[in-house]
């Protein structure tokens, strides 16, 4: 069965937006855990409207997607389903204006409410941090913290303060389906200090809970903000158009606020609507 699938980016601010990219067709095979790439062709955009064109799907759920020529997704669909020849598609990409998708480091922040305990794992000790800052700086964002592991109010053997210090980046995700609009990726191991040497020996799983709840909780943030906005331009569309809709973010930089020195993480999200939902 032939699909075909039109993306009209006129609303994206450019007539070539998918031009030298590359489509791709996913499915989900019997037994195989995720989704296997089934097609890969490139994309020839000269209009405000380019096509992907699939010859041979069989019937099913598909997602389809396009990559840039390093990989980087640049739209996503969502779950189409398959059961008749000559499926046709039409969505519009719209760009959310930057302004809307800047985020300071109180959002990105939000979801890190301290203090917050942790088991340690093999240890009977709790893992508490107690103050957490988060810097956004000129190349990456940094976050600092202290802590204390204890056994409740009791004396420990292990009993120790510590600090730590976590340099990342936030890079989109590229996942199809989308579990998730960005990923942590770290630019070092996190550094972790102990006052208590003696506790150094369950510092891999201490490091291991801060980093976890670091990535959990940036990613819910940035989710959580990205989520209200498509909330806000979509409210006038029907359920079964908002489930449709779907979101991919192009790149993600560090600015500075035009009001003082504070920088900002800025997002560039495009929007994919039916074009069915879109007004004239």
């Amino acid at each position: 069965m032939a699909v075909s699938i039109k993306l009209n980016t006129l609303l994206a601010g450019s007539l070539n937006y998918f031009a030298g990219m590359n489509a791709e067709r996913h499915f989900s095979l019997p037994g195989v855990i995720g989704l296997m790439r089934m097609e890969h062709h490139p994309i020839r955009q000269n209009s405000a409207v380019a096509t992907l064109t699939f010859d041979h799907v069989p019937a099913g759920e598909h997602f389809f997607c396009v990559r840039g020529s390093g990989g980087e997704l640049r739209w996503r669909s969502p779950a189409l389903r398959i059961s008749t020849g000559n499926e046709q598609f039409s969505f519009h990409i719209v760009a959310i204006a930057l302004a809307d998708t800047t985020f300071d480091a109180d959002t990105l922040t939000s979801g890190l409410a301290v203090p917050k305990t942790f088991d340690i794992d093999g240890l009977d000790e709790d893992l508490t941090i107690t103050t957490l800052d988060l810097a956004i700086l000129s190349r990456h964002l940094d976050i600092d913290g202290e802590g204390t592991i204890s056994k409740g109010n009791e004396w420990s053997l292990l009993k120790s303060d510590f600090r730590f210090d976590y340099d990342f980046n936030l890079e989109p995700a590229n996942h199809v389906p989308a579990d998730r609009f960005v990923r942590v990726v770290k630019r070092n191991d996190l550094s972790l200090q102990l006052s208590n040497p003696l506790t150094s020996i369950g510092g891999f799983f201490m490091r291991d809970k801060i980093e976890g709840m670091i990535r959990r909780s940036i990613n819910k943030a940035v989710n959580g903000a990205i989520q209200k906005e498509l909330r806000k331009r979509t409210s006038s569309l029907s359920s079964s158009q908002r489930d449709q809709v779907t979101a991919t973010i192009s790149s993600i930089e560090i600015v500075r606020g035009s009001n003082g020195p504070d920088r900002g993480l800025q997002l560039s999200v495009d929007v994919s609507i039916p074009s069915a939902a879109v007004t004239p």
